[in-house]
């Protein structure tokens, strides 16, 4: 394949590159038959321009997948995928493929299930691949083991004895009979009943397969349809199979907090191609002719069998919680129910999930920038999950805090596991942007009010100490000339670091108990909003619905005691005087960001007007209508 000439900026590669007109003719709307597909089609527009690749598979190897000098690939027959070829369906042609790799032993150390049937019970819009990659659990092969091995001593037992009573032979032969009627209704029975339910285990996953039959459903073929990016534009395969796997990437980064980047595998046809990807892009692998030369497929599986947490992306600083953390986290959040049942309590965000066995529940540490100090949260599913791949990722916890808390001792009165409850937010920030957590520093310090209370965080570090970051934005930022031999343009990618920080719990807007309540929840906002500006010259750039929330406290009003309004989300804020934002470019699209927004801003006067019906104050309303000009 010939080399394509690296990209230059931004507007040139878009501007090069065909629209996505052929995306709505080839892909309409009347096929659209899911919610998920409905998601589909989102990544693709959000993702566009974010690959990198092809890289050659040595590289990505030496890069990625180091081994150490006396590793040696194991010797593969040539026909191993010989039988993927005539498979009439996409069904078939995954079962071909799955049987194949069996038959190989591709994994020892890990499972490979079938998950095109599997249920996710926590999605509603059944966001699953085609198949995924677990880590075995050697407790319980254990115990099956154990549990065979006295299973056969007790037959060889029972043929003893029963060899010894030659008396009862006749009613053996009866009993016999019997047992073999009633194996085989047994059997009948399992031939007429359902196919078991397979739950999806989004947390586990550690690499998962997405299979296309034809090889044109390659949605990174690069220079044959048109694309001068990594982008298949020619197909509406082709174009969905990218929605699908970056879908899947953000499903599974989005379920496991301890998760920097992952891996995938495409098999497109008798091609297949890696992916390599966390918060900034993904790399894309050159195509592999799996079913010609099967030794690099089988490689890849034997490399990745081989690598550490760490270099399969994980964060070993997170681990699941134990048994008692568990049980007092549940605890926590079952009073926090009970509270909001019994009117007690506001609730806490509408998507609040229910926590169970089921979930996986995790340990995270969280470092302060300022004292250095590390405390110990404990957190289950993300309130709101954020398919997308790629950054910010916010994604804000229920968290416990584990803070002086002594787990050994009995469990505390559930008032005070209520009182330890409270929100960990971790994103990916831009690296050249102010750390949020500083933001929050320069608003208090500069006593801007109604800003949601922040207690600690900072940028999160490794093991080693050094601060995680993304690696997929060198590769598309280097021009030399060993990478523009293999890439070809894509769009410039902003290198990201993880930041984690702790919040006190906030309500959300829909908990606002009158409509004079709502009016005055949002009046606070937006005058944090302008206070900001004026008194610390800091622009939000965020403003929605999920950053406005419903303070705790209480301020008095006359006779009344309604909601404090507060603010938050400032992980977009940019300082008025910083590169490229100056009093000169200030504007409300500056300070507000989102269209969203604007339509909250577009409503504010509404808002005003309920409050006159309904005999709300409004002369300190009219004192912030200012900043809306």
């Amino acid at each position: 394949m010939s080399s394509v000439p690296a990209g230059g900026p931004r507007q040139n590669v878009r501007d090069t590159t065909p629209q996505h007109q052929s995306l709505d003719n080839n892909f309409p709307e009347a096929s659209v038959k899911s919610p998920a597909d409905v998601a589909y089609i989102s990544m693709i527009a959000q993702t566009r321009g974010m690959s990198v690749g092809p890289m050659p598979l040595g590289k990505m190897f030496d890069s990625f997948m180091p081994m150490p000098a006396s590793f040696k690939p194991r010797t593969v027959p040539l026909d191993a995928f010989k039988k993927v070829r005539g498979a009439r369906t996409e069904k078939e042609f995954e079962a071909r493929f799955l049987a194949c790799l069996k038959e190989l032993k591709g994994f020892t150390e890990f499972e490979v299930v079938d998950c095109s049937n599997a249920l996710d019970k926590f999605s509603g819009t059944l966001i699953r691949p085609d198949a995924a990659v677990y880590k075995k659990d050697k407790d319980k092969d254990n115990e099956n083991e154990d549990e065979n091995a006295g299973g056969e001593n007790k037959d060889d037992n029972k043929d003893d004895n029963d060899g010894e009573d030659e008396n009862d032979s006749e009613n053996e032969d009866h009993h016999e009979k019997a047992k073999k009627k009633k194996a085989k209704k047994a059997k009948k029975a399992k031939q007429e009943a359902p196919p078991r339910v397979i739950l999806l285990r989004w947390g586990k996953v550690e690499l998962f397969f997405e299979f296309k039959r034809r090889s044109s459903h390659d949605p990174h073929r690069a220079g044959e349809c048109g694309s001068v990016m990594l982008e298949a534009i020619d197909n509406a395969g082709a174009i969905k199979a990218r929605g699908q796997i970056f879908t899947y990437l953000g499903a599974q980064m989005s379920r496991q907090p301890g998760r920097i980047f992952t891996f995938a595998v495409g098999i497109y046809g008798e091609n297949a191609r890696f992916y390599i990807c966390d918060k900034s892009g993904v790399i894309v692998s050159v195509i592999i002719p799996y079913v010609d030369s099967p030794g690099l497929l089988m490689e890849f599986f034997q490399r990745f069998e081989q690598l550490s947490d760490e270099q399969r992306g994980l964060d070993t600083t997170i681990a699941p919680a134990t048994e008692k953390e568990r049980a007092v986290f549940e605890a926590a959040v079952s009073q926090q129910h009970m509270l909001e049942r019994a009117g007690k309590s506001r609730t806490i965000p509408s998507a609040f999930p229910k926590y169970h066995s089921e979930n996986e529940v995790y340990k995270v540490p969280v470092i302060d920038s300022e004292s250095e100090q590390t405390k110990y949260f404990i957190i289950a599913r993300p309130i709101r999950e954020r398919l997308s791949p790629f950054a910010p990722g916010t994604q804000v916890y229920l968290a416990l805090s584990l803070d002086g808390f002594d787990m050994d001792a009995d469990v505390p009165e559930m008032k005070k596991l209520v009182n330890r409850l409270c929100f960990v937010k971790d994103l990916w920030r831009v690296g050249t942007a102010p750390a949020e957590i500083d933001v929050y520093r320069d608003l208090k310090k500069f006593k801007v009010p109604h800003i949601v209370p922040i207690e600690f965080g900072g940028d999160v570090k490794g093991p080693d100490g050094r601060e995680q970051t993304t690696f997929v934005d060198v590769y598309a930022r280097d021009h030399s000339k060993s990478v523009r031999e293999w890439k070809v343009p894509c769009f410039p990618l902003d290198s990201r670091i993880r930041h984690r920080l702790v919040m006190k719990l906030g309500h959300p807007l829909a908990s606002a108990t009158s409509a004079k309540e709502l009016v005055q929840v949002i009046r606070d906002a937006l005058y944090c909003l302008i206070q900001a500006h004026n008194k610390s010259l800091i622009l939000h750039r965020n403003i929605n619905k999920e950053n406005i929330m419903i303070s705790p406290t209480k301020r008095t009003t006359g006779r009344e005691k309604l909601a404090r309004g507060i603010l938050g989300g400032w992980e977009n804020a940019r300082y008025l005087g910083s590169t490229g934002v100056t009093q000169r470019t200030f504007s409300v699209s500056d300070a507000i960001g989102t269209s969203a927004a604007c339509t909250l801003v577009l409503t504010y006067p509404a808002t005003v007007y309920v409050a006159v019906c309904i005999g709300c104050p409004v002369e300190q309303l009219a004192q912030t209508s200012y900043g809306l000009r």
